[in-house]
């Protein structure tokens, strides 16, 4: 019995189906409220500003067009999102299209004398233009997100730029370095050689003269303390190198201690030392023992400097801690005509050092880090600048 009531079910309604026409029939199914939400959708997805290659603005790319008020006027995560809800409506416009053609389908239901009921199908309404549209709709709106999330990628790129750029802009200028020892073991500068002979034998040590150069050292050897090397220009004292013994094994571990103690004491370095590569960098005292001598770091003050060298002296590994008396100016550094720096040099220093100098200061590495330098203006002992 409540298989004959579905076979009658059944036959009613394709009976009212044709009775409907399958123009009206389709009518219906497309104001189903369902149908309606998905055209609602992708409509004010395409007529609302949601499609992203309408609305996402991309950054500018111009060093003088990445503002903040460009940021803010930059991309927008709600464009790509709606393109999102875009692809899926059209795929469900496609789900729609295959679920209206199967209920078009006319079917023949037949009982058989064993109780067993055939179902068969024929005709139906096609809706290949529903489904097009669906896979159309997924395609460009597809595209449209994709082209979105990566304009808005980069304008995130843009906005962290220009907060860490307000973030360095607030810091200030680094303080001036504290002075240089006035003096060094006892040694000033400007000493003649005889003040400084004076000094040396002054302090139960021999003194050693060798032309422009003297050696201040113990009057017994030892395997601790070293000599102190002067050096004299002009008849008076311009340099004082104070020498350290290391050994093979530890020269690279003495090496960071030394310069880690004068960063501590004088702050980062206006020079720093230069990168260790090829041997230098895994095997350190085979690298000095061939003759390389890498770059250290360098201090500068108006009127003198300080340099960390290591060398391979003889048989010796030695750490040089040289000071110098030099006449140096001050040179600001700029950044797009902002100074963001100051930089201590040798007066007679030239543009490739001036440079050097510039870029290994902290504070300018920080703002140009992430930037293309297009052009550096050196005006010998006044300024450098940097545009970018």
């Amino acid at each position: 019995m409540d298989q004959r009531r579905q076979i009658d079910d059944a036959i009613s309604d394709e009976l009212r189906r044709r009775r409907c026409g399958r123009a009206a029939w389709a009518a219906r199914e497309l104001a189903s409220p369902d149908f309606r939400a998905i055209a609602i959708t992708v409509l004010a997805c395409a007529f609302g500003g949601g499609c992203s290659f309408v609305s996402s603005r991309p950054p500018p790319s111009a060093p003088d067009q990445r503002t903040a008020r460009d940021a803010a006027k930059c991309g927008g995560v709600w464009y790509p999102l709606a393109d999102t809800v875009s692809v899926i409506a059209g795929l469900t416009w496609v789900l729609r299209a295959d679920q209206l053609e199967e209920d078009s389908l006319s079917k023949t239901y037949t009982v058989t004398p064993d109780g067993t009921t055939l179902t068969s199908t024929s005709g139906g309404t096609s809706y290949q233009w529903m489904r097009i549209a669906g896979y159309a709709i997924m395609g460009l709106f597809g595209a449209s997100s994709v082209y979105g999330y990566v304009v808005e990628a980069q304008c995130a790129g843009l906005r962290r730029e220009i907060s860490e750029r307000r973030s360095l802009s607030a810091e200030p200028l680094p303080a001036a370095r504290l002075v240089p020892p006035s003096n060094i073991a006892g040694f000033t500068f400007g000493l003649s050689e005889a003040q400084a002979e004076r000094v040396c034998t002054g302090k139960q040590q021999r003194w050693e003269p060798r032309g422009a150069m003297a050696l201040c050292r113990t009057p017994a050897p030892s395997e601790v303390a070293l000599p102190l090397r002067l050096e004299f220009q002009s008849g008076t004292l311009h340099r004082v190198v104070v020498l350290h013994r290391s050994s093979p094994e530890l020269i690279g571990k003495d090496y960071d201690t030394l310069y880690a103690a004068h960063r501590s004491m004088y702050g980062g370095p206006q020079r720093e030392r230069a990168a260790l590569t090829g041997t230098c960098a895994t095997a350190f005292a085979d690298c000095l023992k061939n003759g390389e001598k890498p770059r250290g770091p360098a201090w500068y003050w108006p009127t003198s400097s300080l340099e960390l060298q290591p060398v391979w002296q003889g048989e010796e590994m030695l750490l040089e801690e040289r000071y110098t008396r030099e006449d140096t100016i001050e040179l600001p550094v700029q950044i797009d005509g902002r100074v963001r720096s100051r930089v201590v040099l040798p007066a007679a220093a030239g543009k490739e050092e001036i440079e050097r100098a510039a870029l290994s200061d902290p504070k300018v590495s920080k703002h140009l880090e992430g930037r293309r330098v297009a052009r550096v203006v050196v005006v010998p002992r006044k300024l450098i600048n940097f545009v970018v």
